[in-house]
């Protein structure tokens, strides 16, 4: 070790206390850097812009309507030029005049019936006019995201096979017949309305052939307001008008969780126009974003009477173009973002909500006065509900998190799933047992309980104590590796004798130790890779190594098994098979970091700021790999459309229907920006494609918080971690001391390997020594989960499993087994319910 310089008090100081202020804690976590990982659909037609207006302009002129009469309590000057409001001026002017504070969930009803929105609805008539028709004349062009299906370069055979799959169309033959049955298809679904396609569940019983389209407007039915806007937004998905408009519609209706997904992605688009950082950042999107405004305002140009350009269109022309009708989109927004996080209790995503709009917009005097009033009324609001928020804190992660409810259907939810009907059983039986390779004894089976509304396993033969009676690998996993101060760094020491401080460099170590195989979870050493290993790496070819290790030259967080398994597939091979699939080979560290501890530096020093673990961000992982799955399952099976919450591994699970009492946590970051920013780098356009819209999202997240199991030791230990162990990191100058090296790990996050296993999470578990049956992973494959049997199971019983885990606290139970143990009395103690 190379000799050490003594430094005096007053420099160690300097070096290990920087000065308040410092650093700055950011109030969100970071977002990626991307650029060109999605393709952004073609601009949008003059003829698709112009039905996108009106069904934009129907809901929005009752809106308007309402409005007659009210007076605006923070009245604006009399000489303000009104034209620039033109994209958002009845939806703001009623944010102003009646929402000081939010809609109450218990009366959104009326507030939208004195909207005059509940009974608004619009036929095909209404529409499209006395004809009644907006279908293709015989000579008439098809276009298809902006190109002509029969005759345009663009549609080559691998994107027509694709499109036709995307339908469910027959997808063999030459060029020729592919565009003419495209063109035909096309055609049929311009006569039919048909909107939001939904998964095929037809394997599972479900039969939805007459339900195939969340939206379908024929001539015997009519459109809401949600349908209208819904629809303008497929023809111009990078308008950001239509989503604050149709932001404002689920605000109204009290879904304030899917109000902040619309008005997020209309601030994403809003901000590449006003920030000219963000323009060139992701390269195509900011002229559409552009073009699909003006199409918007160029809809009607000139004046019926006088034939001259009306006042809007003049307005346009200006040098500023349409960044004169922005701000009032952008304090629309605001204001919707601001009054659904309150509706939801998010009372710290409230505040830095709050601040982004005065730190980026100029606003008059009368714009700012119901933002100050909010403000104001937010900080005796806080005060009321202090009792209750404390009350709700479950773990520490959960003080930012506000909370909605979980027993209210989506709007485009199709619920028509039954759990308990026969033919659904069959199937969940076959999988999880009968049709299960890994598993060689098939002791029990799935049955319905009427009475009580679940599922549960009941044994189909005498099974004797110590008998096997479950297993189950994960299907999907979620490995975080939290951040550590690197060795190489500077630390403290004192001297025994001396008793002087002085500054030391830690010797460097091995940063590959301790990882474990992404797979199996068993401990992988490292490993030398050949140049020819590299190459078959590079292509993604290499039998025991992903393309995930060459991130940056250096990335190492991400390994798999070298060679095991004496026969079968290896470990990498598995993953590329089952899920690692479009996540293979992109930077992942952004996502990493929004869910553990940051680290800042000082004059060569190192600390943790904070942890963004604090903003709810713990199921991310989980979620990336059920967006990557739903990818690779849409493009590999027979079912182009499937819903991601509606794969084969979620559909077992309850959904709301099952969550009458359940209140689910919510933050801006967790359940909004990281979601959206995960699919932006699997290549999703969050803007066009609506199977990934909010309620998709929120539902996965549902089910994954009630299912999901933790694999970290420390929560299989027989207390499990304090509850307050890491609320606040210690101070710089004490992180660097060889004493506190092992208490810094107590801040890692709560939560580093997570698993969702679906047949472990049908086993009902019970409570005061009821369970006939108990659990524990396996030490072969270290993620594996085991069920045997700890007495003698007759024939047609229920198999139970124990509520507390070598009986920790009912708080780290809660979190093993995904909800409270809601008991009812056995004949030897109580169960609760899953």
């Amino acid at each position: 070790m190379p000799p050490q310089k003594e430094y005096t008090d007053e420099e160690i100081t300097y070096k290990l206390r920087p000065p308040i202020n410092a650093i700055r804690i950011p109030e969100f976590p970071e977002r990626p850097d991307l650029f060109d990982e999605v393709e952004w659909v073609p601009f949008i037609g003059v003829e698709d812009a112009k039905l996108a207006h009106r069904l934009w302009h129907l809901p929005d002129s009752i809106i308007g309507q309402a409005l007659t009469g009210k007076t605006n309590p923070y009245p604006r000057p009399p000489d303000e030029d009104r034209n620039r409001h033109a994209l958002a001026s009845n939806i703001y002017e009623s944010l102003m005049i009646d929402h000081i504070l939010p809609t109450n969930e218990s009366e959104w009803e009326a507030n939208w019936q004195n909207e005059g929105l509940k009974q608004a609805q619009w036929s095909r008539q209404d529409i499209f006019g006395t004809d009644g028709d907006q279908d293709y004349a015989e000579d008439q062009q098809v276009l298809i995201e902006g190109h002509d299906v029969l005759t345009a370069a663009y549609w080559k055979v691998d994107k027509l096979r694709n499109e036709l799959r995307s339908r469910g169309l027959d997808d063999s033959g030459r060029s020729a017949e592919l565009r003419r049955r495209l063109n035909d298809d096309e055609r049929r679904q311009k006569q039919r309305h048909c909107f939001l396609p939904r998964s095929n569940l037809s394997h599972w019983g479900i039969d939805r052939s007459n339900s195939k389209y969340a939206i379908q407007l024929t001539e015997s039915n009519h459109l809401k307001p949600l349908d209208m806007y819904t629809w303008a937004i497929s023809l111009s998905p990078y308008n950001p008008t239509y989503w604050v408009s149709r932001a404002y519609c689920h605000y109204q209706q009290a879904y304030f969780d899917l109000a902040i997904g619309d008005a997020y992605r209309a601030q994403l688009l809003c901000e590449i126009l006003a920030d000219a950082r963000a323009r060139n950042r992701q390269p195509g999107l900011y002229p559409r974003i552009w073009h699909a405004i003006e199409q918007h305002l160029l809809v009607d140009p000139r004046d019926q009477g006088t034939g001259e350009l009306n006042p809007t269109v003049q307005k346009l022309r200006e040098p500023n173009g349409i960044n004169h009708f922005i701000p009032t989109l952008r304090k629309a927004l605001q204001s919707i973002i601001s009054l659904s996080l309150l509706g939801l209790q998010c009372w710290d995503d409230y505040k830095s909500s709050d601040n982004y709009l005065r730190q980026r917009l100029i606003m008059a005097f009368n714009d700012t006065q119901i933002f100050d009033q909010r403000r104001t009324l937010f900080g005796k609001l806080m005060e009321q509900h202090k009792e209750s928020r404390k009350q709700c804190y479950r773990y520490p992660y959960e003080r930012k998190a506000g909370y909605v409810r979980g027993d209210r259907k989506y709007p485009y939810d199709a619920g028509d799933k039954n759990r308990h009907e026969a033919s659904f059983l069959d199937n969940l039986n076959n999988n999880l047992f009968e049709n299960n390779e890994s598993l060689p004894w098939k002791r029990c089976t799935i049955r319905s309980i009427e009475d009580e509304k679940t599922l549960s396993v009941f044994a189909t033969r005498d099974i004797e104590k110590g008998e096997m009676i479950f297993a189950e690998e994960p299907s999907i996993r979620g490995h975080l590796i939290p951040n550590s101060l690197p060795k190489n760094w500077q630390n403290l020491m004192i001297d025994k004798k001396t008793k002087k401080k002085q500054l030391y460099r830690r010797p460097p170590a091995d940063s590959e130790s301790g990882l474990r195989c992404e797979n199996c979870h068993r401990i992988v050493r490292n490993a030398e890779y050949s140049d020819q290993d590299i190459e078959e790496i590079k292509r993604g070819n290499h039998p025991e190594a992903c393309r995930c290790i060459l991130e940056g030259g250096k990335r190492v967080h991400l390994k798999f098994c070298l060679g095991i398994e004496p026969q079968g597939d290896t470990c990498s091979q598995i993953a590329r098979k089952l899920y690692h699939h479009r996540a293979c080979g992109k930077s992942w560290t952004w996502l990493h970091n929004a869910m553990r501890q940051g680290i800042y530096s000082y004059d060569d020093m190192y600390h943790f700021s904070h942890s963004n673990e604090e903003h709810g961000t713990v199921l991310s992982l989980l979620l990336r790999e059920v967006f990557d799955i739903t990818l690779m399952r849409r493009e590999r099976s027979d079912d182009p459309n499937i819903m991601a919450h509606e794969i084969d591994e979620l559909l077992v699970l309850e959904d709301f229907e099952d969550w009458h009492e359940n209140w689910f946590p919510f933050t801006f970051a967790a359940n909004i920006q990281v979601p959206f920013d995960i699919l932006l780098q699997l290549g999703v356009d969050i803007f066009r494609d609506l199977t990934f819209d909010t309620w998709v999202i929120q539902t996965v997240l549902r089910k994954l918080l009630v299912n999901v199991i933790p694999w970290d030791l420390q929560w299989r230990s027989s207390f499990g971690p304090s509850r307050n162990h890491w609320k606040r990191l210690p101070r710089p100058e004490w992180q660097n001391t060889p004493s506190n090296e092992k208490r810094i790990k107590r801040y890692d996050p709560m939560f580093c390997d997570m698993y969702l296993f679906p047949g472990f999470s049908l086993f009902n578990h019970a409570c005061r020594d009821s369970h006939n049956a108990t659990w524990g992973y396996d030490q072969t494959i270290p993620n594996r989960v085991l069920i045997w049997a700890t007495e003698r199971i007759p024939e047609g019983t229920e198999i139970r499993i124990p509520y507390r885990y070598k009986k920790p606290k009912k708080r780290t139970a809660r979190r093993l087994l995904g909800k409270e143990c809601t008991c009812k009395r056995f004949s030897r103690g109580n169960r609760g319910r899953r």
